[in-house]
């Protein structure tokens, strides 16, 4: 009985491991294909609708984070937010001055 019990265990266990060699290979695809958080002025311009100089005055202002590595400055993605009316009536006001 135990002997079988046993057996049985092994058995699952195999499956389970199997499935979780299956499960991390999933992953590590997903992973490879996800975006680089950190991209160029242009290309966050490019990914938010916006203008190189709206980006800019966004880095300038603080609204969206970035990374600088001497002359090289990198737009952190995870900041960049979809406009909503609050967002747009925020973004009228600081025009405005």
């Amino acid at each position: 009985m135990i002997e079988q019990d046993l057996q049985a265990l092994g058995e699952r266990l195999a499956v389970i491991e199997a499935r979780d060699a299956r499960m991390e290979a999933l992953l590590l695809q997903l992973v490879a294909s996800l975006p680089s958080p950190l991209v160029s002025v242009a290309e966050a311009a490019e990914r938010a609708a916006v203008s190189i100089a709206t980006m800019r005055r966004w880095i300038a202002t603080g609204d969206v984070r970035v990374v600088r590595r001497g002359h090289s400055v990198r737009v952190d993605l995870t900041s960049l937010q979809p406009a909503n009316d609050e967002r747009v009536a925020d973004l009228a006001r600081k025009a405005r001055g």
